[in-house]
């Protein structure tokens, strides 16, 4: 599942909400100073060098406002990079372990023992860990539909 694929599941949960791509947008004037109703949504990868993320990560840290972050990246790159921003994020042991990651990468967000003979290794199947717990399994798709004329 892509990042655009889970933001579009988003939009449609929160169809007001404010969407912020740190991996595009280079300014976002007033996202943070918007007040602790409107629903926002942080887009941002391992190449993501916008300054402001940190300040966000810092808000969201203090419990400011209705905020989701949707990060991506390699397992590779988390491990060899341990003073990127992205580390801040790890650190709360919450996220959605893809493909392999689920049983080779879960100790980057806490898990050391994962189930691998109930884990099965599918496209698009993730374990979703909880303050370092996993949760469950999650199954996910996407798809793109285009108007036939």
């Amino acid at each position: 599942m892509t990042i655009e694929a889970m933001c579009q599941a988003w939009r449609s949960i929160h169809p007001r909400g404010e969407v912020l791509d740190l991996r595009k947008d280079a300014e976002a004037k007033d996202f943070i100073s918007h007040g602790y109703d409107q629903s926002r949504l942080v887009l941002a990868d391992e190449l993501t060098v916008n300054p402001l993320i940190m300040e966000i990560l810092n808000q969201v840290t203090l419990g400011g406002g209705n905020v989701t972050i949707i990060v991506s990246s390699s397992p590779n790159f988390v491990r060899s990079h341990p003073e990127h921003w992205i580390n801040t994020l790890r650190r709360s042991h919450t996220g959605l372990l893809l493909g392999r990651a689920a049983r080779e990468d879960a100790d980057l967000l806490g898990v050391y023992a994962t189930q691998t003979h109930v884990y099965g290794e599918a496209i698009g199947r993730g374990l979703w860990v909880v303050d370092g717990c996993p949760v469950g399994i999650v199954q996910s798709a996407s798809a793109k539909f285009e108007a036939v004329a």
